[in-house]
């Protein structure tokens, strides 16, 4: 007898799911979300600087940098009490992805344009007065690069807190958990350089 198509293949299981909340990984997550959170606060004061520091600001470019600056930097302090509530109660229930995503359209769209500026006007050529505008810092550079990675690492750990309580299955749980440790491991090699960066003399600005 002449089988019929598909007659022998077995029909698969749906992988089993799980929640991705655990008292342990809530508080791993949680910590990273504050300790990213505090870091972009820390960029955001380096670029101002150096963006402060570069003078007479009569450049273009300068100018629309520092106002997208403080634009994140007044987000992120009006949001400030959203950020810890998010950290102290994670879950479905406070339905934080409204805000997480209000936040997220305007910033990824200003560290866009930081980044387009900082590719069209270069860095401070190597003999060249560090204090012309016409140029970025290297500083800049490289706190921008920082800001961007920590702020990529920040959505990811801010929106697994605001839906943690979905299901997932074994392999995105164990992809997870990896992912945190990256993210860990990212977040004190940048620390090191935060601490790093160069305080200015901004005697000039209280003059």
């Amino acid at each position: 007898m002449k089988r019929v198509k598909g007659e022998s293949k077995r029909t698969q299981r749906p992988e089993s799911t799980q929640r991705l909340y655990t008292p342990e990984r809530v508080r791993k997550v949680s910590w990273l979300a504050r300790q990213l959170w505090s870091e972009l606060r820390g960029w955001l004061r380096v670029l101002e600087t150096e963006l402060t520091w570069l003078g007479g600001g009569g450049e273009a470019p300068v100018q629309a940098c520092r106002t997208r600056v403080r634009m994140m930097q007044g987000a992120m302090q009006s949001l400030a009490g959203d950020m810890r509530r998010l950290c102290f109660e994670p879950g479905d229930h406070l339905e934080a992805w409204h805000w997480l995503d209000e936040f997220r359209r305007p910033v990824e769209g200003w560290l866009t344009q930081l980044g387009n500026d900082l590719k069209d006007t270069g860095t401070t050529p190597a003999g060249e007065d560090l204090r012309d505008d016409t140029w970025f810092t290297p500083e800049y550079a490289i706190a921008l690069g920082s800001l961007q990675e920590a702020y990529r690492e920040w959505w990811f750990v801010a929106w697994s807190l605001a839906s943690i309580e979905a299901p997932v299955t074994a392999d995105e749980v164990a992809r997870f958990d990896e992912r945190l440790k990256f993210v860990e491991v990212r977040l004190r090699a940048r620390r090191v350089a935060l601490r790093a960066m160069p305080e200015r003399d901004m005697s000039w600005a209280a003059s």
